[in-house]
């Protein structure tokens, strides 16, 4: 894990997507998102039932892939980290409030 970067959002996710499923029962469920988060911003996700706000969260905490897109955290690339690496990020720089 690299140092703290001094400029840009803390974390960004660009054009992120995910489905479930393949072929005619695949489900979109996020496509094209978009969001920034400065460092020590607070934020909440709303949304009516089923509209992919669990599945986002899960994105952003890094507790599932995305189908496609980016995310980054502070600077950090984080598609194609491994399992353990992923777990020491969350360990130390992600917080979860439910």
């Amino acid at each position: 894990m690299s140092g703290i970067a001094e400029t840009g959002p803390y974390l960004r996710a660009e054009n992120l997507a995910k489905s479930f499923g393949t072929g005619s029962s695949r489900v979109e469920v996020l496509t094209g998102v978009d969001l920034e988060i400065e460092r020590g911003q607070s934020l909440a996700v709303v949304g009516a039932s089923g509209v992919g706000k669990s599945t986002l969260l899960n994105i952003l905490g890094t507790l599932e892939p995305p189908t496609s897109g980016r995310l980054t955290l502070n600077g950090m690339e984080l598609s194609g980290q491994d399992p353990k690496a992923l777990a020491a990020i969350r360990n130390k720089k992600i917080g979860f409030v439910f």
